[in-house]
């Protein structure tokens, strides 16, 4: 014989684990409401803000860590041609200790 839901806020779930049902008595306590119907209703119309602010999260999220990315490759950069820099500046030091060396032995 097939069930009928004589009450249509009753929603029917076959299998709940404990835990699943702990969870859910835990939701409608917190809702203050025995209607499974109206705290699922309650869950959903939480859920699908939170699911698009999610998405909307992510593609910040990305969108930062691109900009991240291109500033630390630009750090990179600038820690290279400072070495770079240092580098030149030794070789021009070596090359004026050994003109002032030149010059005070003419």
């Amino acid at each position: 014989m097939a069930r009928t839901n004589s009450r249509p806020d009753t929603i029917y779930v076959k299998s709940l684990t404990e835990e699943d049902k702990d969870r859910f008595e835990k939701l409608l306590e917190h809702l203050d409401t025995t209607n499974n119907g109206y705290a699922v209703l309650k869950v959903i119309e939480k859920y699908f803000p939170l699911l698009e602010k999610s998405k909307e999260q992510g593609a910040e999220i990305k969108r930062l860590e691109g900009t991240i990315r291109k500033k630390d490759e630009k750090i990179q950069k600038m820690a290279e041609q400072k070495a770079g820099m240092l580098k030149q500046i030794s070789v021009i030091e070596e090359s004026l200790k050994s003109t002032a060396k030149f010059i005070k032995e003419l």
